[in-house]
């Protein structure tokens, strides 16, 4: 829409953001014309873009900072002015990505107020109870009042028009910048229609400050939706107990069999595997089944709950454990950092892992095993870094059930898939040392010499198994 109204060449737009230490900088996120650009960052301090985001400048700030300030009679609003200049080769201050051209340069400031966090949500739910509770006195009066009886107690009081609730949520502003030269061309922006772009970019600032709170709203009401909540919570128990009658037979027969291993005459030849164990074949192979039985059936679970999971991209507000679970099932699953991780940002992002809450994940999920070998793995798909993202501080599955049972079966899956696969890695780790512990020793006398590893059976996560702890 401004290349339309300015003629530009190309326009990118770029997001304010905090550092750290004090630090700022605009980190570009489109730029439909210049693709490269989203991999750049102007600091803090360089260029002239920045001069946007002064909050109601002052006259020698306007001059100093190249900002576009129409006539007192023609503003509308000047908490933020546009940077314009008319031709880039005379402002000193400019940053060049690529190399100088003749043209000029107009920035826009696009700030709206986010509502995206826990304050805003908690606010958000105490405004929809109250209104319920509103609602409910009010139909109770009514009620009396048209069955000729007395109100009740507790709203004979309110005889009056109740006040108005109003949702006020607590946020913070986000500023960004829309930013359009004619570099190249030689050609200069009409300052005449410098007005129309900062319209548009307040309209914009209005229309997502009202879509944040509309969003917030809606996930409170959908929260504090019990009827909802319970629907789900039933699916969940059904789906469950479907799992465990479809896994227990596969699950008896593995006891069955490693109760007949042991029974045999070969049950001497595992003593120096239980030596590195530290414990009884029995006892690790039935650790390692409960684990597996375990994986299963959540996997199941998981996947029957994929459309209630899936409506979890609707949330807005969402805390660190949620995306840590989410971002550890996509990586034990094998999806690589670049897909959970977003560029030039540290940490984990909703706007990134809300993506993966796709039929993708779920075909992976009902497709992969995480036990067996695994090779040439990234250092965020190795269990040592996983451990953090599936347990993430003292958050529990009744936590998760409490902020959505879908979540609860995503959650579960997650803590049985970590717990199998680290079970398994470290009971195929203990078989490895086992045969190099027997063939260091050496055998008695005219027995065939131990096996030998095959480099085909080392994993990659055989090199921290012993350090990490669950």
């Amino acid at each position: 829409m401004v290349q339309r109204i300015t003629g530009a060449k190309s326009v990118c737009i770029g997001i304010n953001e905090e550092l750290g230490e004090g630090a700022a900088g605009i980190s570009y996120e489109y730029a439909p014309d210049q693709p490269w650009m989203t991999e750049k960052r102007l600091e803090q301090g360089k260029g002239v873009t920045h001069g946007v985001f002064e909050f109601q400048p002052s006259d020698d700030i306007v001059a100093t900072k190249y900002l576009h300030k129409a006539p007192m009679d023609e503003l509308v609003d000047w908490s933020y002015l546009p940077v314009y200049i008319e031709c880039v080769t005379d402002c000193p201050d400019m940053v060049y990505f690529e190399m100088t051209r003749l043209g000029s340069f107009l920035a826009c400031p696009i700030v709206y107020r986010s509502y995206y966090k826990d304050e805003a949500l908690n606010a958000a739910m105490e405004y929809e109870e109250a209104k319920a509770e509103q609602e409910r006195k009010e139909k109770e009066r009514a009620e009396a009042e048209e069955n000729g009886e007395e109100p009740p107690a507790e709203t004979a009081e309110a005889a009056e028009p109740p006040p108005e609730l109003v949702l006020t949520l607590p946020g913070n502003d986000v500023k960004m910048v829309i930013a359009m030269d004619t570099v190249g061309t030689n050609t200069a922006m009409d300052k005449a229609k410098i007005k129309e772009v900062e319209s548009l970019c307040r309209a914009i600032g209005k229309c997502k400050t009202r879509s944040e709170e509309k969003q917030v709203d809606e996930q409170a009401i959908l929260m504090l939706d019990e009827v909802k909540k319970q629907s789900a919570e039933d699916a969940y128990i059904q789906f469950t107990n479907e799992a465990k009658e479809r896994h227990t037979d596969s699950h008896e027969k593995d006891k069955a069999e490693l109760a007949e291993l042991l029974a045999g005459e070969e049950a001497a030849k595992f003593a120096v595997l239980e030596e590195v164990l530290g414990k009884s074949l029995n006892d690790a192979k039935q650790d390692l089944f409960e684990k597996k039985y375990n994986f299963y059936k959540a996997r199941d679970v998981a996947v029957n709950m994929k459309d209630y999971i899936m409506e979890l991209t609707s949330w807005v507000v969402v805390g660190t454990e949620m995306k840590s679970i989410i971002a550890a099932c996509a990586l034990i699953l094998g999806f690589k950092k670049e897909s959970v991780y977003m560029k030039k940002k540290d940490g984990l992002h909703w706007e990134k892992l809300m993506g993966l809450l796709s039929p993708a994940l779920f075909e992976t999920i009902d497709k992969v095993d995480v036990a067996g070998v695994r090779k040439s793995l990234q250092d965020e798909e190795k269990l040592a870094f996983l451990k953090n993202l599936a347990y993430p501080g003292e958050f529990s599955e009744e936590n998760a059930g409490e902020l959505s049972p879908a979540f609860k079966a995503l959650f579960a899956y997650v803590r049985a898939a970590f717990e199998y696969r680290y079970t398994d890695v470290k009971f195929r780790k203990a078989e490895m040392d086992a045969k190099e512990k027997a063939a260091a020793e050496g055998g008695e006398e005219g027995a065939p010499p131990p096996p030998e590893i095959d480099p085909a059976e080392i994993d990659d996560d055989f090199a921290d198994i012993a350090n990490i702890v669950i």
